[in-house]
């Protein structure tokens, strides 16, 4: 007796094969009755009768057990299922409209037609469906069942290679060709509309005591007078009396173009001025620093004297400093000094106790570095 060879038989460790005999989940089994009611519709109780005595063992029990799921019977109507799996499909439910198998395509292992055929018992055809051979637009050319060939570069001519084809498995994934000059990406652009035409700048003081900062408010217009917005602006500052500017301070205008920055806390006179990228800018606006001139007052030791003690910051040495006193509603200068070269600058003055309450005045005088500086203390009588 001839034995019946089963055509998976080959195939019995294939994970697709046992993933086909392993038995049904909850979910691959919906859809089961109305496929048996269908089934029991569209066929005989003869013909049923028939086909069943024709159930056999191995991949048809396969077949038919999967056949009636809801996933695999839509695979099977839509002709999407491994060649001989459709095919037995095809046998066993095609009067219920299971369509038989596309024509076999060449497997991706078969050797091209430059090599000659291996001897020996042919290889089974795989379960895996053919690879696709129409190419996605735009993008890399997918690999076919047909003769293979190595991509090659650029402007190199393409041809079948001599060696092996690589496998569907192990081939890498075909890269897109690189431009030969890459382009780069378009900078974005600021929205355009009229050139800034004039710019103001005013600070919210001009004489400063020393080690202090000040807000400098700028306005940003165009030729109609209408405001420039998120423009940037710099706030550039230089000593007084020199030449050579140096940014201190940046930022870009409001809605309305204006924009307040601050200096950095200035010990020495400067000037200071807006500017824009293009080079538009304020005239220069002289900020004085005034010195810091702290008294203090003691008694002698005798009771006939005060002993004025005068510290001062923001001034140099060799700067003068004097005493006047208050006198028919004008100062009166009594004594002058110089400041100390040292840290800190300090100085003494004495003054007679008066018979009445007298009013004194402490002047640091102005120099190209700094403006006057001033301290009042009140000599009062015994």
């Amino acid at each position: 007796m001839r034995h019946h060879r089963d055509e998976l038989s080959v195939w019995v460790d294939d994970p697709v094969v046992q993933a086909l005999q392993a038995p049904g989940e909850a979910d691959e089994l919906t859809g089961l009755d109305g496929m048996l009611a269908e089934f029991r519709a569209a066929v005989p109780r003869r013909s049923r009768r028939r086909l069943v005595h024709r159930v056999g063992t191995g991949a048809t029990t396969v077949i038919v057990a999967i056949g009636l799921t809801g996933g695999v019977a839509a695979a099977a109507f839509t002709r999407t299922l491994p060649a001989p799996l459709q095919s037995a499909m095809h046998s066993l439910l095609g009067p219920v409209g299971v369509p038989a198998a596309e024509p076999a395509l060449p497997h991706p292992h078969a050797s091209s037609v430059l090599h000659p055929a291996s001897t020996g018992a042919s290889r089974p055809h795989s379960l895996h469906p053919p690879v696709p051979t129409v190419p996605a637009a735009g993008g890399p050319t997918p690999l076919t069942a047909g003769p293979r060939t190595t991509p090659t570069p650029a402007g190199a001519a393409a041809g079948p290679q001599n060696g092996p084809a690589p496998t569907a498995s192990a081939a890498a994934p075909a890269q897109p060709a690189a431009s030969a000059s890459p382009q780069p990406s378009p900078s974005p652009t600021a929205t355009s509309g009229p050139p800034p035409a004039s710019l103001t700048a005013k600070p919210g003081r001009v004489r400063v005591p020393f080690n202090q900062r000040v807000g400098v408010k700028g306005t940003l217009l165009t030729a109609a007078g209408d405001p420039v917005a998120d423009h940037r602006v710099f706030l550039q500052q230089r000593p007084h009396g020199t030449s050579q500017w140096q940014r201190v301070a940046a930022g870009r205008t409001r809605s309305d173009g204006t924009i307040v920055l601050r200096t950095p806390a200035l010990a020495r006179t400067v000037d200071v001025r807006m500017v824009t990228p293009q080079g538009l800018h304020t005239p220069a606006v002289k900020l004085t620093v005034l010195p810091h001139v702290s008294i203090s007052v003691s008694q002698s030791p005798n009771g006939k004297r005060y002993v004025v003690t005068v510290t001062v910051k923001g001034a140099q040495a060799g700067d003068t400093v004097t005493l006047s006193r208050r006198a028919d509603g004008s100062w009166s200068r009594i004594s002058t000094k110089q400041l100390p070269d040292a840290d800190p600058m300090t100085l003494t003055f004495n003054v007679a106790v008066p018979a009445a309450d007298v009013h004194y005045r402490i002047r640091v005088v102005a120099t190209a570095m700094h403006g006057d500086g001033f301290g009042f203390f009140t000599a009062s009588a015994t």
